[in-house]
């Protein structure tokens, strides 16, 4: 089952710590179409960021988003920042006006918080996440249905936690905007570095989300 909608966004998540030939698998990921890549290091240093940057071709960096390192934004021409519960109410979206600016939310009063400033939020977890075994669901589906049935939302909501192929079936009837993957395309090649076994994992969600 393929969704109706080409309209919908597919956003990777980088791997969480050091993977092996990482910048080049996001490379390749480029290159099969990827048009939303966020940039998660949380330990990393800025030269570590840099160094991961340089890895990847000048002609993707207007499609990369940075979870912190924001001063290297603008040094390399980046997509824009996103907003994390550390660097929430700090006022750096007023720093970054003009930029891409997304946030993370994990609950539904949290959705109805936002306002018009971000251009897509994500609400996590939607499942069980594959990359952190202990960060459980804390939705039902009914639940996230009868929310978007009964309030209009400000900003377009992007689903996040465990999501792959055979549960991104599950919310074709559920009006979100976009769907973000981590585990479901690390899980292996964090272990293996195998290219084929990742690209045919994205090949599969991309032809279901946007084909």
């Amino acid at each position: 089952m393929k969704s109706t909608s080409g309209s919908k966004k597919l956003i990777v998540l980088s791997h969480s710590e050091r993977v092996e030939n990482e910048a080049e698998a996001i490379s390749s990921l480029f290159q099969m179409g990827l048009k939303n890549f966020h940039l998660r290091k949380p330990t990393w240093k800025d030269e570590e960021i840099e160094q991961f940057l340089e890895k990847i071709p000048e002609e993707f960096y207007e499609n990369i988003v940075l979870h912190s390192h924001y001063s290297l934004v603008r040094k390399y021409g980046l997509k824009g920042i996103h907003i994390t519960q550390k660097t929430k109410k700090t006022g750096i979206e007023e720093k970054f006006k003009g930029y891409h600016t997304s946030i993370s939310t994990h609950s539904k009063d949290e959705v109805l918080l936002l306002d018009d400033s971000y251009d897509y939020a994500f609400i996590s977890p939607v499942f069980n996440s594959i990359s952190k075994e202990t960060y459980k669901s804390g939705f039902s589906l009914d639940s996230l249905r009868n929310f978007f049935r009964e309030n209009a939302t400000n900003t377009e909501i992007i689903a996040l936690g465990g999501i792959n192929p055979d549960n991104i079936q599950l919310l074709q009837d559920i009006p979100f905007n976009g769907y973000a993957v981590l585990g479901y395309l690390w899980e292996n090649f964090s272990l293996n570095a195998d290219m084929n076994d990742l690209m045919k994992r994205f090949k599969i969600l991309k032809e279901m989300i946007y084909e």
